[in-house]
C-alpha cells in the first residue's frame, strides 16, 4: 500500500462522511432532534479520523517543505525520528483511546443510528464508514502504519534528485487525504 493509496482510502471515507450527512439533512422524514443525534455521531467519527492521522498530516507537511539545504542541516533525520515517534505513540498510546472510541461508536450506531437512517442508509456507499466502524482500531491504525511506513521509505536514499518528487508526492498525500487544514510556504496552517 502507498501513501497515496492511504490517503486515497482516507478521502473515500472523508467523502462517504459528507455523503452521510447529505442523505441524512435531505431526508424529509428525519427530524430535527433525530438529525442532530446523527450529525453529532458523524461528527465524532471525523474526530477519531483525525485523532488518528492528524501527526500524519503534520509529517506530511513537514515533507513537503523540505528544502535542498534541510538535506545537509539533518532536518530528514529530525523527519525521520518524528516519523518513528508518531508510528510508536500511533501503536501504544492511542490504539487503545481510538479502539475504545470505534467500539463506542459501533454500538451508538446500531443502537441509535441506524434505525434514524433506515430510510436512507446504503451500506454500499457508506463501506468505508462501515469498515472503519466494524474493524476498531485495526482498520484505522493499518492505515496509518501503512502511510508511516511509506513515509518512512520515500525518506530513504533522499537526495537533491529526487526531493522535488518526494515534496510533490507529500504534497498530493496531504490533498487527497482531505485534511481541512492547509499550510502555506512557511508551514503555517491556513484554512483549506
Amino acid at each position: 500500500m502507498t501513501i497515496q493509496s492511504s490517503s486515497s482510502e482516507i478521502e473515500m471515507l472523508g467523502q462517504q462522511l459528507q455523503a452521510m450527512t447529505a442523505a441524512v439533512v435531505g431526508e424529509p422524514s428525519i427530524s430535527a432532534p433525530n438529525l442532530r443525534t446523527t450529525l453529532r455521531f458523524i461528527n465524532r467519527v471525523i474526530e477519531v479520523v483525525d485523532q488518528a492521522f492528524g501527526e500524519v498530516y503534520a509529517v506530511l507537511v513537514e515533507i513537503s517543505l523540505l528544502e535542498e539545504d534541510d538535506l545537509f542541516a539533518g532536518r530528514v533525520r529530525e523527519v525521520r525520528r518524528s516519523i518513528e515517534l508518531l508510528t510508536m505513540r500511533s501503536r501504544y498510546r492511542d490504539a487503545e483511546e481510538i479502539c475504545s472510541r470505534l467500539h463506542h461508536l459501533t454500538d451508538e450506531y446500531g443502537q441509535s443510528i441506524a434505525p434514524i437512517v433506515a430510510p436512507v442508509a446504503d451500506s454500499k456507499s457508506w463501506s468505508q464508514v462501515f469498515m472503519l466502524l466494524n474493524g476498531y482500531e485495526g482498520r484505522i491504525m493499518g492505515l496509518v502504519h501503512h502511510s508511516t511506513e511509506r513515509l518512512s521509505r520515500l525518506l530513504e536514499g533522499v537526495s537533491i534528485q529526487k526531493l522535488p518528487q518526494i515534496r510533490d508526492e507529500a504534497k498530493a498525500a496531504h490533498h487527497r487525504s482531505g485534511c481541512s487544514r492547509d499550510v502555506d510556504e512557511s508551514g503555517a496552517s491556513v484554512p483549506g
